[in-house]
């Protein structure tokens, strides 16, 4: 199941955090393009005192961005990339949508859209592809912009052969007389 892992998981360490005079902390962290729920937990002492506790909490865009891609793509495949918007901004809006391709891929249609999200629903969009016929990593970058707010997603995938490499061997004899032919191209 790692293999289907697309988010990386969430980790943050902030060491000893000082509480002011009421016991309150606070520190900030950068999380990672991340959608869902994280463990908060924290522990605290006081001279021969301690004590923890914990909580989920929630992490989410207003624009939350989630791409579909697949696993990986052979040479001339054809696919059709999945993007669902959803709004949870606090009112209805249109949504710029663009896809921006690196690697062994090209686009077989549009790769924007402007499309309207009523607040709280969500919509999805297809961006077709075609694989080219060479090996690499497709990296494919969203980006979402409406209601005042920005969101970014992207995917990776490879691009390889359909079949395995072809190995010919042949056995034989060599003299200084012997004419060696160059191998021929075998696909």
């Amino acid at each position: 199941a790692d293999g289907i892992r697309r988010a990386k998981p969430v980790s943050f360490f902030t060491g000893p955090v000082i509480a002011d005079g009421s016991g309150v902390a606070k520190f900030t962290f950068d999380v990672p393009d991340f959608q869902g729920a994280v463990r908060l937990m924290a522990v605290a002492s006081s001279g021969a005192r301690f004590g923890s506790a914990e909580r989920f909490v929630r992490i989410k865009d207003p624009v939350v961005l989630l791409a579909t891609a697949p696993r990986f793509l052979a040479f001339g495949d054809m696919t059709a990339l999945q993007l669902t918007v959803r709004n949870d901004t606090a009112k209805d809006g249109t949504f710029v949508l663009k896809a921006l391709l690196d690697g062994p891929a090209e686009w077989a249609g549009k790769n924007e859209a402007s499309v309207k999200i009523p607040k709280g629903a969500e919509r999805t969009l297809a961006f077709p592809l075609k694989a080219r016929r060479e090996t690499g990593n497709v990296r494919v970058r969203y980006s979402a912009s409406g209601n005042g707010q920005n969101s970014a997603a992207q995917s990776l995938f490879p691009v390889q052969p359909d079949l395995p490499a072809e190995v010919v061997m042949q056995t034989g004899m060599l003299t200084a007389e012997t004419n060696f032919p160059a191998a021929e191209a075998r696909f």
